[in-house]
């Protein structure tokens, strides 16, 4: 799991999502390179730009602090560089390390996806009343979905979240519980790209009581586990109240390959998708934006627009 400094969180959190989808991620990240076979020095990566996947090479050679450190992204892991060199494929991409600093995690989501991104606001305006399905929806499809919690300077606060930090979502469900006033709750799964023990601390959290409440085999059918890797679950009711916005990425069939198409989505995941939400989901195991693309070029005097050259001024 990659961690980061502050300043680049929103592109860490869009590559948190985009390892979701192996297939996807092997589309920017393209698996026939390492340390080992006809090793050159060099490493190539792919950015959806204007409509197309460009390719990016850099060399082998990343910044270091003064006591050896990378700089900037790094893995737990020493033997582990694929997040550093992709993030200086993008600084390269963009220009410099510097114009990374500060974005939104939407923008780096559709470069790294060739999807298009919806968004929707809870502290400026009312969200939608349908939300919680609306994301089930969209993990059903494949789609990367990040957020953040408002603020202005990355800080921990007593909940655990971390103030102007960027997340990706990692799963929705309607959770059942053993309690007699009520079913079952909403639950939506968030990853904290640092992939270390800065997690939620409040109501179902990793080793809250609430779990109590959830059988064991179903507990074992959500894969829930007490680790301090970034991941946690929390109700989607404190989803709206802690975080000021979700960012939906819907992919298309131009920004997948085969593989990622067919990795969008685990058969019994959607089977328990369809089962909790009898009345919003189809029946549908996979589902993509359909495209249509027209490719054209601005003419002067003919299709850039402005004044004709017979228009007096």
């Amino acid at each position: 799991m990659p961690i980061l400094l502050p300043g680049d969180c929103w592109f860490m959190s869009a590559l948190s999502a985009i390892t979701l989808n192996p297939g996807l991620l092997r589309r920017v990240v393209p698996d026939d390179q390492d340390f080992t076979r006809k090793y050159i020095g060099i490493f190539h990566f792919r950015f959806w730009q204007c409509g197309e996947w460009v390719d990016i090479v850099v060399d082998d050679q990343l910044p270091v602090s003064y006591d050896n450190q990378l700089c900037f992204s790094h893995s737990r892991s020493e033997n582990e560089f694929w997040s550093a060199l992709l993030e200086k494929a993008y600084a390269k991409l963009h220009g410099s390390y510097g114009a990374l600093d500060a974005g939104k995690c939407y923008e780096a989501t559709e470069d790294l996806s060739g999807g298009v991104t919806e968004r929707f606001f809870f502290q400026k305006e009312e969200p939608p009343r349908n939300l919680f399905s609306i994301i089930a929806k969209a993990i059903q499809r494949g789609s990367l979905i990040t957020c953040s919690v408002p603020g202005n300077i990355e800080e921990e606060n007593e909940s655990g979240l971390v103030a102007g930090h960027g997340y990706c979502v990692t799963g929705a469900r309607q959770c059942k519980v053993n309690v007699p006033w009520k079913s079952h709750v909403d639950l939506v799964r968030l990853r904290n790209p640092w992939g270390d023990e800065v997690e939620w601390k409040g109501a179902w959290s990793d080793e809250a009581e609430e779990w109590r409440l959830v059988p064991e085999e179903y507990k074992k059918k959500m894969k829930l586990t007490a680790e301090a890797d970034g991941e946690f679950w929390m109700t989607f009711r404190e989803f709206l109240k802690n975080f000021e916005g979700v960012s939906i990425t819907s992919l298309n069939p131009h920004s997948l390959n085969k593989e990622a198409l067919l990795c969008m989505n685990d058969l019994a995941a959607v089977v328990n998708q369809i089962y909790l939400h009898q009345n919003n989901l189809s029946v549908t195991k996979r589902k993509v934006w359909e495209v249509v693309t027209y490719d054209g070029s601005w003419v002067r005097n003919s299709t850039a627009g402005g004044a004709p050259n017979n228009v007096s001024k």
